[in-house]
């Protein structure tokens, strides 16, 4: 699910580069950083 997948970007410290239409209360995307993939 995507509540999986965003915890596992913010516990990385990274924002998901995937928008959702909403995200959990806990998701602060402020405090995360951009998500480059590795070119």
């Amino acid at each position: 699910s995507c509540k999986l997948r965003l915890k596992g970007f913010m516990e990385a410290g990274y924002r998901d580069p995937i928008e959702y239409e909403t995200y959990p209360e806990w998701y602060d995307y402020r405090k995360l950083k951009p998500f480059k993939s590795p070119s």
